[in-house]
């Protein structure tokens, strides 16, 4: 047999079958909670206030975990994450990316290294939902767009 007549079957990224992301939801544009230029958009106090009118539009969760990721004017990446469980600070950490990565890789990798700490916790299966906040749109539409068209390995661990 020759390797030319050799049948192949395309290889399919993404998830199992089984796994079920139906409560699932990502939320990449909230323009509209955004300061207008009447708040004065520069300062703390407006800004806050956005973000709160935000997040008073997303489902209850226990969980809140807070992510960033940015890479330095020397090429160094950096990736933290914060942690709250019912409004108190539990864990947080900054870890750090390696040189000469994208932004979206230190955002990416900010939050697969939280999402790993919440899976970590012993009394996690006791908490209602997780709200995951993160600055990059960009990830945020890259994730949505499914599981099975992740392109970064950091992506599709996610």
């Amino acid at each position: 047999m020759q390797v030319d007549t050799v049948t192949t079957e395309p290889l399919v990224q993404g998830p199992p079958p089984w796994t079920d992301c139906s409560k699932v939801h990502f939320w990449p544009d909230l323009d509209d909670m955004a300061p207008t230029p009447s708040d004065s958009s520069a300062t703390f106090s407006a800004r806050l206030a956005a973000a709160n009118r935000a997040l008073a539009t997303l489902p209850p969760a226990d969980l809140h975990l807070w992510t960033d990721g940015s890479v330095a004017a020397n090429g160094n990446g950096g990736a933290v994450f914060a942690l709250f469980i019912r409004d108190k600070l539990r864990l947080s950490q900054a870890h750090p990316v390696c040189q000469g990565v994208p932004e979206l890789r230190t955002e990416a990798e900010a939050l697969r290294l939280g999402l790993q700490a919440v899976l970590e916790l012993q009394d996690y299966s006791t908490f209602q939902g997780i709200r995951v906040l993160t600055d990059s749109q960009s990830l945020v539409r890259r994730l949505a767009s499914g599981p099975a068209r992740q392109s970064y390995a950091t992506c599709s661990t996610i």
